[in-house]
């Protein structure tokens, strides 16, 4: 939302209850999956927020069009909210990770990608943008230890 407007709305609950417009993003973007997500984990319907009737393609739309005044409200990363100076509220976090089948990545691949990966002037860059920040970048993991850690 623009800095100094709508400063009650801190919630997904407060949002469904202001009747605030709502710019989001495309019903099969992972952006829009986790709004939903968070939606029903609070017990909110997807249809209790004031939607716009166009959706956007990417963080950096709906940010401009919240910026713009088209939408009061939108859901999107920190960095694009700041691009536009729009006041940011974190939802939740998310981590990103690269997967690969050990079968079909030669070994000099993947020992070519961990040192990028672990290189001080990705991480550099990485945590220069807002919102995002490197967590044991290069690590590796079986998909069973992924989900032994999840359980």
């Amino acid at each position: 939302m623009r800095k100094g407007e709508h400063e009650e709305v801190r919630t997904l609950q407060d949002l469904s209850t202001s009747g605030l417009s709502f710019v989001s993003r495309d019903r099969h973007s992972g952006t829009r999956i986790l709004l939903n997500l968070l939606l029903r984990q609070q017990g909110l319907a997807e249809d209790s927020i004031n939607r716009t009737s166009q959706p956007e393609f990417t963080h950096t739309a709906v940010a401009a069009f919240v910026a713009s005044g088209m939408a009061e409200v939108g859901f999107g990363v920190q960095a694009a909210a700041e691009q536009f100076n729009l006041n940011f509220i974190e939802m939740a976090s998310e981590h990103y990770m690269l997967i690969y089948r050990q079968d079909r990545l030669p070994a000099a691949t993947l020992r070519y990608l961990t040192t990028l990966l672990q290189s001080r002037a990705l991480i550099d860059r990485i945590n220069t943008v807002p919102g995002y920040a490197t967590d044991n970048p290069g690590d590796i993991s079986t998909f069973d230890q992924l989900i032994a850690g999840a359980a």
